[in-house]
Parts: structure tokens; C-alpha cells; sequence
């Protein structure tokens, strides 16, 4: 919904901006022990819980099962399980460190999001589970500056963004300009179907 309303805003005001929606490689396969245990740290979280998590992210051995045979069992070296409870709320807290960047970034003028009349700096991301969203103004500079901060990321947590697999969608951004932007993300350009669109206007009057 929160999407929907920036997108219709930015279409309504005759506004441009660019959309940018990532796509994860195996999410939680690849985050980084080293790097969920110092998150841990810097929120405050005290030896005992950390311990836990450690215990539970790292403890036991796993198999990987083709044609109804298992493998022999071996110890992971990084990332949560998926379908564990618990790895959803901690993937919200690896994720969350992108956000607080993209906000530090956004306050030092290197991005700025859509919508700034809202929010300083503008809305930049919108996160749902390992979906995430990015804003980005009609900038060219400042895109190069968010590829760099998506580079620090994945260096940082282990995560690996697929390009290939992420869209690139944009509000009234020339032809021409689509196309640098898309060369900055190696991604593919995407389309506003009208079901979306139409949606997005709902929502609005409703």
C-alpha cells in the first residue's frame, strides 16, 4: 500500500523518480555469521541471547536430499535456515542495517528518495520480509552513489544482489535516461502493468 501511494503521488504531481526492486540470491543462505553476531553487538543484545542465536544459527549439521537420498551431513559455514521462525525477525535486523544506511546517506545528500515533502531526504526503501523496494530520484550522480552503497552491502553481509533477476521501473524518466540507469544497475527495465496502476488509484480514493 505504502508503495502504491508514492508511485501514484509521483504520477500525479507529473514527477519523475526511479523504482529499483532487488532481487536476493538465496537470502538466507549467504548472510554473514560474523556479520549477524557484530549486528548483534552494536543493537545491544547481551552475551546470553547472543549466545542462543549462535547455538541456533550455527549448531548441528545439515543434508542435502536429491532423488529420495540423503548426503552425508556437513556443517554450513554461513546463513539462517529458512523456514525457522526465528530467521525471518533476524533477517529483518540484517536487512534494517541497509535501511539506517540509505537514511545516513539520504541526510548527507549522496541519495535522495521521492516524496520529500514527507520524510527528509525522501522515501528511499520500503522492506517486506527479503522484498525490497528503492526510490531514487531522477539523478544520475546519486544512482551511482546507491550502486556503490548496494556494493558495500553485499561486502558487509555476505548477501549477493541478482541483478539480472531485479527490475528497474520508472515515472515519467526520458528513454534515454532509463537506459544509463539501467546500465548503472545491470538490471532489466520493467513496466507498470495498468492492474498495478489501477490498483495504486484505488487505493488512493479509498
Amino acid at each position: 500500500m505504502a508503495a502504491h501511494e508514492v508511485i501514484h503521488d509521483i504520477h500525479k504531481n507529473k514527477q519523475s523518480g526511479v523504482i529499483l526492486k532487488l532481487d536476493y540470491e538465496k537470502a538466507y543462505d549467504r548472510v554473514s555469521w560474523v556479520f549477524l553476531e557484530d549486528m548483534l553487538v552494536s543493537r545491544g543484545f547481551g552475551p546470553t541471547w547472543r549466545r542462543w542465536i549462535i547455538t541456533a544459527t550455527q549448531g548441528g549439521s545439515i543434508c542435502v536430499r536429491i532423488n529420495d537420498e540423503n548426503s552425508s551431513y556437513f556443517k554450513p559455514g554461513k546463513g539462517l535456515r529458512q523456514g525457522d521462525p526465528l530467521s525471518t525477525l533476524l533477517f529483518n535486523l540484517v536487512a534494517d542495517i541497509f535501511t539506517r544506511m540509505l537514511i545516513k546517506a539520504a541526510r548527507n545528500n549522496l541519495v535522495s528518495g521521492l516524496m520529500p515533502q514527507v520524510i527528509e531526504g525522501g522515501i528511499v526503501s520500503l522492506q517486506y520480509a527479503d522484498d525490497t523496494l528503492l526510490f531514487l530520484e531522477d539523478n544520475i550522480g546519486k544512482a551511482n552513489n546507491l550502486k556503490w552503497l548496494l556494493l558495500c552491502y553485499e561486502q558487509m553481509t555476505g548477501m549477493k544482489i541478482n541483478y539480472d533477476k531485479s527490475d528497474l521501473l520508472t515515472i515519467g524518466v526520458d528513454e534515454e535516461r532509463v537506459n544509463d540507469f539501467a546500465k548503472i544497475f545491470c538490471c532489466k527495465i520493467g513496466e507498470f502493468t495498468l492492474k498495478f496502476l489501477r490498483c495504486a488509484f484505488a487505493l488512493h480514493k479509498a
